[in-house]
């Protein structure tokens, strides 16, 4: 049988815990986006012509990837503030009565 305050810390654990995991996923999706966008920045072996100019069609890749890499640093920046905000939960969670 648990005692009261293991029930306690087992309530105040649980904010910080499921925020970390938000922003380790969070961070995740980041690396992974910028990956599949670097991927697709450099890739020209599509078989899909959009436009009649090499030149052109290669822009619009490049445009397209770098639009999923900002993506994935946006991901990325919002797991980090999440991580600092599961810290300081964690800090002032030990520090409160």
């Amino acid at each position: 049988m648990a005692t009261v305050s293991e029930v306690q810390s087992n309530k105040e654990a649980a904010p910080g815990s499921s925020s970390a995991y938000m922003a380790s996923l969070c961070i995740g999706l980041g690396a992974i986006l910028a990956a599949i966008g670097l991927g697709y920045s450099f890739n020209y072996s599509e078989a899909d012509r959009l436009v009649g100019g090499d030149a052109y069609n290669m822009i619009i890749i490049a445009q397209r990837g770098t639009a999923i890499v900002c993506c994935g640093i946006g991901s990325a920046c919002i797991g980090i503030v999440w991580a600092l905000f599961s810290i300081r939960y964690a800090i002032l969670s030990k520090i409160a009565p």
